[in-house]
């Protein structure tokens, strides 16, 4: 399960960092972003490649909570998962071993 958690924090990790990046695309007055709107068109390569990356990254991990809270039946986190995507780090980095050693 440390892998699963490793893999998680990368891609939570790129995804936080990405956001970073806008604001400080934003604070630094890139005329890309200047309109509020930041397309997929107007980005480069490597950004775009580092977005899709962390989402696609933080959205399989997110299903994946979601179903390892269903198989230990923790029905309030798999509520919380479902309704606020961001909180499926904590379940991986905290209850992951739990639900491992009840099976």
């Amino acid at each position: 399960m440390k892998k699963v958690r490793n893999i998680a924090t990368v891609g939570l990790t790129g995804f936080y960092l990405f956001i970073f990046y806008i604001i400080l695309l934003h604070v630094i007055e890139d005329p890309r972003i200047m309109d509020g709107d930041l397309t997929l068109k107007e980005m480069n390569l490597i950004e775009n490649s580092v977005f899709l990356g962390s989402m696609i990254v933080a959205q399989i991990f997110w299903i994946f909570t979601i179903y390892k809270t269903y198989e230990s039946r923790r029905f309030g986190w798999m509520a919380f998962t479902l309704l606020i995507w961001p909180l499926y780090p904590i379940y991986l980095w905290k209850f992951s071993d739990e639900s491992e050693t009840q099976h």
